[in-house]
């Protein structure tokens, strides 16, 4: 169990997270919880409610739509983001490749930090423009 202080170490390593002022880092790292997963648990699936968002602390997780596999993200990835901002079911299944160990961001959480910070509205438009370049490449 990480304390708040190591958190919001953490967060400052993601890409998400990383353009906001440390003194921003830890009220933000006060919302999160941890999720642990095993090689092979399903953190969610493809069409579920999304209501938050993961930052990977450790380990790795694979990200497929229907039977292909889109994506293997690793520590300081961030993912969930897209059915957290437009209330749609998941657009794709996420599950643990490795021992992994997650931080997780409640909708309602994060929707509270956009209002009070645009360093977090920029940053986290710049990572859904590079999810989409990478996509469209």
């Amino acid at each position: 169990m990480l304390d708040l202080i190591e958190r919001a170490l953490a967060l400052r390593s993601s890409k998400l997270f990383a353009p906001l002022p440390a003194e921003e880092l830890l009220p933000v790292a006060e919302l999160l919880s941890e999720v642990q997963l095993e090689p092979g648990d399903v953190l969610f699936s493809q069409g579920d409610s999304g209501d938050s968002l993961y930052v990977i602390l450790e380990g790795r997780v694979r990200v497929s739509r229907g039977e292909k596999d889109v994506a293997e993200l690793g520590p300081s990835e961030c993912f969930g983001e897209l059915a957290v901002l437009d209330w749609e079911p998941r657009s794709a299944s996420v599950v643990a490749v490795t021992r992994s160990e997650l931080l997780r961001l409640d909708r309602d959480d994060l929707l509270d930090l956009l209002g009070d910070s645009p360093d977090l509205v920029h940053s986290l438009a710049r990572v859904l423009a590079a999810r989409l370049r990478t996509k469209s490449a």
